[in-house]
């Protein structure tokens, strides 16, 4: 694992989390595409921490991971499954910028036509997914 920081556009939020993936995923769920204004790609890491003054925001999206975003200038940081200690950072909120491929596509069920990446990748259906994470409990 290695330690990386991290901040939002305007730098009023700083982060702390130890990167645990070689690569890159994108979401394209519906909540990640209105929340980034299209598919949200992110990185695994553990170990995630903010200064306890930050202008953190917290969205509870659903019954099992909440988002984080700053209050100020609206990044959206994170993706984090409640009671874990597992979140999905944005990839480019990290300095320096992180240096991985894409390599994962989730949600691949419900992205827009008008768009895709130009590497090969796994693609994850929603369902897929859910079964995947329920193979795990």
């Amino acid at each position: 694992m290695a330690e990386r920081h991290g901040q939002c556009a305007c730098g009023a939020v700083t982060f702390t989390a130890d990167i645990t993936a070689e690569h890159l995923g994108a979401c394209h769920c519906t909540t990640c595409r209105r929340m980034n204004g299209g598919p949200f790609i992110v990185v695994e890491a553990h170990g995630l921490t903010y200064p306890a003054d930050a202008p953190l925001g917290v969205y509870n999206s659903s019954e099992w991971a909440d988002r984080t975003y700053c209050q100020k200038c609206g990044t959206s940081l994170a993706y984090r499954l409640k009671g874990q200690d597992m979140a999905f950072v944005g990839a480019y909120t990290f300095d320096p910028p992180l240096d991985m491929p894409l390599k994962g596509e989730v949600f691949i069920d419900e992205k827009p036509a008008d768009y895709s990446f130009a590497d090969d990748t796994q693609k994850i259906t929603g369902p897929e997914l859910f079964a995947m994470m329920q193979g795990q409990g």
